[in-house]
């Protein structure tokens, strides 16, 4: 033990220092907060070009509360009493709106003219407001770019609010009679906790589950996979023949287990807690490191939970890179890597696929059964543990199957290490392994 001690030791030291894991553990929180907030950002920018839009009014009836929709009421479907946001504002003074006269001319023809003007760049696009419009018909679009899903938005909305109020004009109801009869109730979601308690849950949970789902999906896939390329390595660069002289295969593989381990968990923690100061600074004016950051606290994210949470990151890292690395042990280049390491991600893969009927039904039969099963727990036991605990029978013997299935990775690592790291050449088959097993 105190020999694998000084190997994981020695090995977390190396890691940590290379310039590698540095860049990395510095990099990657910049990176995840521009890989969320950038976006949405950019996706919420108001454009500063302005735009012209000609309206063909075929039913004659829509033109007017067309441009009153989208000059009063902006770019969304709001409230009366909402206030339009500066986005909106903006919006607003940008768009143009033209009418073209049908003049006795078939509706191609005029079709034909406009798509020559927006070619032209003279316009910015043209709408088609047919006879039918009323009765549900198409409206049609035309300009050189349809890909502003503000613009589209915005367009859509106003077409729906001219069509309605022509309608309710045509009828013989009072307006706001209707409009009582029309406006649809919210529903709102309640979480009910311990002791009957409730709480509004506005997609909290769903976030949390499915962000801690895909973390320990990644973060098990990258960190335990790396135990494949430490043992090759060792393999290929002959350093290991020198290494068993000295120590035991199992306690050589086993160090390098635990420094991969604790170099993981110093580096997530360096980018949890980076994170969290990102967040916690750019949420400070609103947006989605904010709203993250709120739903995540809000969910439930108790350190009975965080606790709970690593003890499954932890053996489950453990039971995958026993896995990798006795892989490792088994080939003798990178092209044998490759091939080999398809099988051992694939439960993984699969556990992701789960992960999200495990979001909407945690406590249904087949999440339940696949909890048990160690190569699916730690994902499966990390969602359910988010979105609604299970019993605490469940959580006991999952750790302990888990830890179980530790064991017997390590024991039968173990004997394939013994023979495996010296091996050589074609990679062996089944009987082959067995018969490492026994030799060990």
């Amino acid at each position: 033990m105190n020999r694998m001690m000084v190997v994981a030791i020695q090995e977390f030291l190396l890691k940590v220092r290379s310039r590698g894991f540095v860049i990395g553990t510095i990099a990657t929180p910049l990176l995840l907060a521009a890989v969320f907030v950038l976006p949405a950002m950019f996706m919420n920018m108001s454009t500063d070009r302005a735009a012209t839009v000609v309206v063909v009014d075929e039913s004659g009836l829509l033109a007017d509360p067309l441009e009153r929709a989208l000059t009063e009421e902006a770019t969304k479907k709001a409230k009366p009493d909402q206030p339009l946001s500066s986005e909106q504002e903006q919006d607003r003074a940008k768009l143009t709106l033209l009418r073209e006269p049908m003049a006795d001319r078939p509706l191609e023809t005029i079709v034909a003219e406009l798509s020559k003007r927006v070619s032209s760049e003279e316009i910015t696009g043209f709408l088609v407001l047919p006879k039918d419009a009323l009765d549900g018909g198409e409206c049609r679009y035309y300009a050189l770019s349809v890909s502003d899903f503000r613009r589209n938005e915005r367009m859509e909305n106003a077409i729906e609010t001219a069509v309605r109020e022509v309608r309710i004009a045509r009828s013989d109801i009072d307006p706001e009679v209707l409009k009582r009869l029309l406006d649809s109730p919210s529903l709102n979601t309640f979480k009910v906790g311990e002791g009957g308690e409730a709480a509004e849950d506005k997609g909290q949970t769903f976030m949390l589950a499915y962000i801690m789902g895909f973390l320990f999906y990644i973060m098990l896939t990258i960190y335990a996979a790396q135990m494949l390329r430490v043992v090759l390595e060792e393999k290929t660069s002959r350093s290991a023949e020198v290494i068993i002289s000295i120590v035991r295969p199992s306690e050589l593989v086993g160090g390098k287990i635990l420094a991969n381990a604790a170099a993981a968990l110093t580096q997530v923690t360096v980018w949890a807690v980076s994170s969290w100061v990102i967040s916690a600074q750019m949420g400070g004016g609103g947006g989605l490191a904010a709203e993250v950051i709120d739903g995540l606290s809000s969910a439930g994210l108790s350190l009975g939970l965080v606790l709970l949470l690593g003890v499954y990151f932890l053996l489950g890292f453990l039971f995958y890179a026993t896995l990798f690395g006795m892989v490792g042990a088994m080939v003798s280049n990178e092209e044998e890597a490759q091939q080999v390491q398809f099988p051992v991600t694939l439960p993984l893969i699969f556990a992701s696929l789960v992960m999200l009927l495990a979001i909407r039904d945690p406590s249904g039969p087949m999440v339940q059964v696949l909890s048990f099963v160690p190569f699916f727990t730690p994902l499966l036991m990390a969602v359910r543990l988010c979105v609604l605990p299970p019993p605490l029978w469940e959580i006991v013997v999952t750790i302990l199957l888990l830890v179980l299935a530790v064991a017997g990775v390590t024991w039968l690592s173990g004997r394939i290490f013994r023979v495996g790291l010296l091996m050589y050449g074609k990679r062996p088959n089944l009987p082959e392994l067995i018969k490492w097993v026994r030799q060990g």
